[in-house]
């Protein structure tokens, strides 16, 4: 009996994917995450590489972290947290949106409200330029950040808040 079980879980599509469910995008679309995930309809449910479908979505620029999980009978529930643009970064008549780390992940054609200007160079994780420039925007009190419209980073020991209002800050 514990073999046709097995067989029935593991071997047919019985128990196979018929829906993959995806939650918790707003860049993303439910489309490009499915195809990314590449789950094929019909695999037993049970066979399924749940941290497969995680690493694949790792690679895509605006999530943040993933969680894939089996809904029996049929379901593979994809949980997507997308990053969280803390500042935006002027690119020719595009804005990219940057998140704490420094990772650019997403061009948007208007400029966000209520996320402050990284004026750096070559926006990335590894830029010493967007590194300063988010350590500065993060270590601010939450009333002041509210004031920062712009952060420029004129070099690692020179880096300028420009507040609302016409202020500036010198770092």
């Amino acid at each position: 009996l514990a073999g046709l079980v097995t067989w029935v879980v593991y071997g047919t599509g019985v128990f196979g994917v018929r829906e993959v469910r995806v939650s918790g995008t707003e860049i993303l679309s439910a489309e490009e995450v499915r195809a990314a995930a590449g789950v094929r309809d019909g695999v037993a449910l049970a066979r399924v590489d749940l941290g497969g479908i995680e690493e694949r979505l790792a690679t895509l620029a605006p999530v943040d972290h993933v969680i894939a999980s089996r809904d029996w009978p049929g379901t593979i529930a994809i949980d997507v947290v997308e990053r969280t643009a803390v500042a935006v970064v002027p690119q020719g008549r595009k804005y990219v949106l940057v998140d704490r780390h420094g990772v650019a992940f997403h061009s948007v054609s208007a400029k966000p409200g209520g996320l402050p200007i990284a004026r750096v160079a070559k926006p990335g994780p590894d830029d010493p330029a967007t590194r300063s420039a988010l350590e500065v925007l993060t270590s601010l009190s939450p009333q002041l950040a509210k004031q920062v419209s712009a952060v420029v980073v004129k070099g690692p020991a020179e880096i300028e808040l420009e507040l609302r209002g016409g202020r500036l800050i010198v770092w």
